[in-house]
């Protein structure tokens, strides 16, 4: 009994969820297998190569690979394999097999990018350069019975069983066809552009390539960066622009407000000839700082820009923070923008503040239940609170309050509203607790062009924080704003919503510390997102109308659901950290129960796709807390 309780342990515990084969792009691309000189200087160059291969697996999993190589008994290779922030290098020699481990414990996206590079070989290659080297992700125990039991509450037991058996033990990656779509053109009978990178300024203007990117003495391309590169572009005819991931940096995709506070672009960033050369001809274009202005005049004019979320460069140096100020408000200026640069929340960072076009009518609305919350400092009366709060604290002046209550107003709520525009409309439910019902109701007593959701269990922190959301709202190119949220302890609860292939969305840092700046400051700029919270969630009337509103066949989950489908009609939806917050969380909702899992089916049925891809605003949770943090506090 206990000998087969152990076999039965030890193979939970070796439960493999993925076997990649990584197989050499030349092979793949259909290449004759080549012949080389074993003394030949720059061999090493040749066979160098690195595949990424994307595949999903559980939160805090454990990647244990075992590498070898087959029939390379007179050669050494050196591998490194990389997921994200986790990295380690080993050598195999002759035919053995090296067991390695990442641990991924501190992912919290399910879908991970795995880099197999080969680094180097020595002696005889020639038998190793074909051979297929092969990974096998295991999970440990616990962190398998913690995904069983979230997947069972979320979809059912049922239907996560079945789930698991195809997607964890039994579907395999097809790493060929992966790599074809990434190293293979569209269409063979487009011949591949041609990419140069140049080290210097001058050449820019007379080099003949169709693409043409910077780069600095001491940056190292990845192995097979060019071709990956080559093959996307004959992929996207379409790109003007494209930039890639660095080895030790992850971008998001094109995002423009993100853009204005940071060029997170960098490198290793290609431009469409023509662009380089009408930017270069340009009157204003300062060549002293020929990287940033070429970025910056190049995305005025580019019609698309394409991302390649592959590390494509390491740099030799590490990205400089020197001031960029004058270059953007050139840019600012060109783009026809109002707005004044000011310093950013996070080193080498900018807040770009839009001048308001206009101060229309905001209307705050609030549904309410009156509830009373218990803090450890005394009992709270939300709406009390969250009112209170507005009146103080609010510099903007043009906007009114939209209750809606349930028949019921606390004698000190009534007393701030007294002196206070606001309408009030008392809500009648017809069943059970639906807020995007009751949102949908309240709107329609709203005057202003603008509306705040609010829930009544928050508190206003910052006094500009109308202005902060207002700022972007104002643009017709955007759907949706949200703010930054704590926890009354001062913990971060929301910096934007992140698509997650299990729990449909997440809250990147929730529960860090308030002074957590994310990974690369992402909790401290602005930038776009896949969503806000309904919590407090800033709309335009029109965009509101044009999406049909809330839905309310997923009460729980609207606010997301709103937000896809505002990104689907082609707007933007914005995070900014300088409009601030206390949220009390869910005091007036309380549990959910089934109703929530009924919001989960429905939610993948309608943004199954969306939300089984990957995020491409999303940024690692936990591989870098960034400033000001050292882990989640609970």
């Amino acid at each position: 009994m206990v000998a087969s309780m152990t076999r039965f342990w030890g193979a939970l515990r070796e439960t493999r969820l993925r076997r990649v084969t990584y197989v050499t792009p030349a092979f793949l691309a259909g290449a004759e297998r080549p012949s080389w000189d074993d003394d030949r200087p720059g061999f090493e160059q040749r066979v160098d190569s690195s595949f990424t291969c994307r595949f999903w697996v559980p939160p805090r999993a454990l990647l244990r690979a075992t590498v070898g190589m087959a029939g390379a008994k007179d050669a050494e290779v050196e591998f490194e394999i990389a997921a994200g922030a986790a990295r380690t290098r080993c050598r195999v020699r002759g035919d053995e097999r090296r067991p390695v481990e990442l641990s991924l414990f501190e992912f919290s996206e399910q879908t991970v990018e795995l880099t197999f590079s080969t680094r180097r070989i020595s002696g005889d290659p020639r038998s190793a350069i074909w051979s297929e080297p092969s990974i096998d992700v295991s999970l440990p125990f616990g962190a398998w019975m913690r995904h069983l039991w979230s997947g069972c509450r979320i979809i059912g037991v049922t239907r996560f069983i079945g789930v698991a058996a195809r997607r964890l033990l039994g579907r395999r990656v097809d790493v060929r066809e992966f790599a074809r779509s990434r190293m293979e053109p569209a269409n063979p009978a487009r011949p591949l552009p041609k990419v140069a990178l140049v080290v210097d300024a001058a050449d820019a203007s007379t080099i003949d390539a169709d693409f043409i990117g910077w780069k600095e003495a001491g940056d190292e391309l990845s192995a097979g960066a060019l071709e990956a590169i080559a093959g996307w572009l004959q992929g996207h005819p379409s790109a003007d622009v494209l930039y890639t991931d660095e080895v030790d940096v992850v971008k998001p995709d094109w995002s423009p407000d993100h853009f204005l506070a940071e060029p997170y672009l960098g490198r290793l960033t290609l431009y469409r000839r023509e662009l380089v050369r009408d930017a270069l001809g340009r009157p204003d274009f300062d060549k002293g700082c020929f990287e940033r202005e070429l970025m910056y005049h190049a995305v005025e004019r580019a019609k698309r820009i394409e991302h390649l979320p592959f590390g494509a460069i390491r740099r030799g140096r590490p990205a400089g923070s020197d001031a960029f100020r004058a270059s953007l408000e050139r840019h600012l200026a060109r783009l026809g923008l109002a707005a004044r640069v000011e310093d950013g929340l996070e080193p080498g960072t900018v807040r770009v503040r839009h001048a308001l076009r206009s101060t229309p009518l905001v209307s705050i609305v609030i549904p309410t239940a009156c509830q009373t919350a218990r803090m450890p400092a005394g009992p709270v009366n939300l709406p009390a609170n969250c009112i209170r709060s507005i009146r103080e604290r609010t510099t903007y002046s043009n906007y009114e309050l939209v209750i809606c209550d349930n028949g019921r107003l606390d004698p000190e709520v009534e007393r701030l509203l007294s002196d206070v525009p606001h309408r009030r409309h008392v809500y009648t439910a017809t069943g059970p607790f639906n807020l995007a019902h009751k949102l949908n109701v309240a709107v329609r007593y709203a005057t202003g062009d603008v509306w705040v959701l609010l829930n009544d269990d928050t508190e206003v922190l910052e006094k500009e924080w109308l202005q902060a959301m207002l700022e972007y709202a104002q643009f017709p190119e955007v759907g949706v704003v949200g703010a930054k949220l704590y926890y009354p302890d001062g913990r971060l609860q929301h910096v934007g919503l992140a698509l997650n292939p299990l729990n449909l969305c997440v809250h990147p840092y929730r529960g860090h510390p308030g002074t957590c700046a994310g990974y690369r400051g992402s909790a401290n700029g602005v930038r776009n997102v896949s969503g806000v919270t309904g919590a407090c969630m800033m709309v335009r009337r029109e965009i509101f109308d044009r999406l049909g509103g809330f839905d309310e066949a997923v009460p729980h989950m609207f606010d997301l659901d709103f937000c896809l489908k505002a990104r689907e009609r082609g707007l933007r939806v914005v995070y900014t950290p300088y409009s601030r917050l206390v949220h009390f969380e869910s005091v007036t909702i309380g549990n959910a129960g089934a109703t929530y899992l009924g919001d989960h089916r429905e939610m993948r049925r309608r943004w199954g796709e969306i939300l089984r891809g990957r995020d491409p605003y999303g940024v690692p949770d936990s591989a870098e807390h960034g400033r000001g943090c050292a882990g989640v506090t609970r």
